[in-house]
């Protein structure tokens, strides 16, 4: 019997993990350091093939896609993994073709020529999505074939249930897929309970008649970081007094109410400290990114970071003042759990999965309500009642471990491998 883990997201995977990639990179590592008879694979569009990778988590730290570099012989890889496209045009054609190809030469994995043959007592964990092209159908195929068992991660069904925070084309590729996906696994592994009921619901909407097992599994919270020092670039650009929000610059994450919310704060004579958005480029974003950026007020007061590796990510939760997170909704919500496993307070949006995720450790206001999100941030401006919630977080939050996430999921694979 073996376990085979999908890979296919890594395959063109460039800079930094984050969420989804950032899970599957920890339950990928533990597998292999536990010592399970496991491979891996990617699907090859081209070659309409499931072919076996080799799998490294050393190789991909010493790359810096995670953690940072400690070899000296790859320092540079990182730098070179997060120039865009601007810088490039601004070098000479020789120097920036060079740095194409050591980009691009940057992978999480590495495929081999080896085609899989999936075996009826295999099970195929599957903690991405490749929602278009043929990936689904021929998986399915081979599936009817050979009799091994699917298992597969629901993060969520925000495209299906929530058009209007997606792009246009994605709502009927992502409903389709799933559809499918359902219909023809053992086994789901939902990374909330609010999740799990958005599964139950789409199935029956969709009419789905297969009844896969759906097990709930707490998402890991510990942030890949090297040795971690105060980078002095970076505490010049934030400085030492501001709110840190961590996730994707979309549509859907609300960051929209951070404008709304300072310019509340103006308007009632609050001086709020500096506002500091990490987070990759993502949907929906270009009308809120221009007004940032050419606002008076929000020049002054909001920072934008994109590229931030793990060792800056894990500085900036150190040394924030408490995060907030603005989401009107989530599969689950990363970076509450990380705010509160530095000991942090995260000020959090009340829909969705969110709740779930600390109770009543930390306060929560709705979304759609600036004035609510502004009366929040501002009672924590107050370092005693501050400190009141640091001190209830550390006594009483317990972090959950990427083991602890691997113990979940492997339990429940092996369970479905042996039905």
């Amino acid at each position: 019997m073996k376990i085979w883990i999908d890979l296919t997201d890594f395959l063109n995977w460039r800079g930094n993990l984050t969420g989804i990639q950032r899970i599957q990179y920890n339950i990928s590592k533990q597998y292999i350091e536990s010592n399970d008879n496991v491979h891996f694979f990617v699907y090859k569009e081209d070659l309409r093939g499931f072919f076996e990778v080799e799998f490294n988590p050393d190789d991909i730290v010493k790359s810096g896609i995670v953690g940072g570099s400690k070899d000296g012989s790859t320092k540079l890889r990182p730098l070179i993994s997060r120039l865009d496209g601007y810088l490039l045009k601004k070098m000479p054609a020789s120097l920036s073709s060079k740095v194409v190809r050591a980009r691009n030469s940057i992978k999480p994995v590495e495929t081999t020529d080896c085609e899989c043959v999936f075996g009826s007592d295999d099970t195929i964990l599957i903690m991405g999505g490749i929602w278009v092209g043929n990936f689904i159908n021929d998986l399915e195929s081979l599936k009817l074939k050979n009799r091994f068992k699917l298992v597969h991660f629901a993060f969520d069904l925000i495209p299906s249930f929530f058009p209007g925070y997606v792009v246009e084309w994605l709502p009927e590729t992502f409903t389709e897929y799933n559809k499918k996906v359902y219909s023809i696994s053992e086994g789901i592994l939902a990374i909330s309970e609010s999740t799990a009921s958005d599964v139950r619901k789409f199935m029956q909407q969709h009419g789905i008649k297969n009844k896969p097992k759906i097990q709930v599994v707490r998402i890991g919270e510990g942030i890949n970081t090297g040795s971690v020092a105060k980078e002095k670039s970076l505490s010049d650009v934030v400085g030492d007094n501001f709110i840190l929000s961590v996730s994707t610059v979309e549509g859907r994450k609300n960051h929209a109410a951070f404008f709304y919310a300072l310019k509340e704060a103006k308007r009632r004579g609050v001086d709020l400290p500096k506002i500091v958005i990490v987070g990759r480029d993502g949907w929906l974003t270009d009308d809120i990114r221009y007004i940032m950026k050419h606002d008076l007020d929000a020049q002054e007061n909001i920072i934008l970071l994109n590229n931030i590796d793990d060792n800056e990510l894990s500085w900036l939760y150190k040394n924030c003042l408490f995060t907030v997170f603005p989401s009107f909704y989530e599969g689950w919500g990363m970076p509450i759990a990380e705010a509160l496993s530095y000991g942090k307070l995260c000020l959090s949006s009340n829909t969705s999965s969110m709740p779930e995720i600390a109770g009543d450790l930390i306060d929560y206001f709705s979304p759609y309500n600036t004035g609510e999100i502004l009366d929040c941030i501002i009672k924590y401006l107050d370092p005693d009642a501050r400190l009141k919630k640091e001190e209830q977080i550390s006594s009483n939050y317990r972090q959950t471990s990427w083991f602890d996430m691997y113990q979940v999921v492997s339990g429940f694979v092996s369970k479905i491998s042996k039905k």
